[in-house]
């Protein structure tokens, strides 16, 4: 996973309000769209480089080969911050990571199983998962 966009147009930017910002509707990360089973947002938070490196760790270690995961999650705005011992003013503070906005509804993680006997298995890890993140997620299942 990558810990920052390839691109960007500026290194530092406003923050703004994201759920009104009207770029972000057009986008359609509510649909399954390569795998049948995915890891939904019940929330609106923000998820940083080390939530969204834990969720995949997880999942990993815990179905080691029983897994076909796609990644979802794009960390596409940066976050900055200023040393301690700065006093007011003196400009804005140094980069420090990156982060994504997920908004109810959005898929953070496709997968597929290999088998199907491995599907207790993913309903157990599914909840470690859960735990890990800072926002609540529900599985969901595309049925043809």
């Amino acid at each position: 996973m990558k810990q920052q966009p390839k691109s960007f147009k500026y290194k530092r930017t406003f923050r703004g309000d994201y759920l009104k910002d009207k770029r972000n509707l057009q986008r359609n990360k509510q649909i399954l769209t390569h795998l049948p089973i995915g890891l939904v947002a019940l929330e609106n938070k923000r998820l940083t480089y080390n939530q969204a490196f834990s969720l995949i760790k997880t999942l990993k270690k815990g179905l080691q080969k029983k897994l076909l995961i796609y990644n979802r999650i794009s960390l596409n705005r940066p976050y900055t911050e200023k040393p301690i011992a700065l006093r007011m003013g003196k400009g804005k503070g140094n980069l420090v990571g990156w982060y994504c906005f997920l908004k109810k509804g959005d898929i953070l993680l496709e997968f597929s199983l290999k088998s199907r006997t491995d599907n207790i298995d993913l309903n157990f890890h599914l909840n470690n998962v859960g735990v890990k993140l800072p926002l609540k997620v529900k599985m969901v299942r595309l049925y043809y």
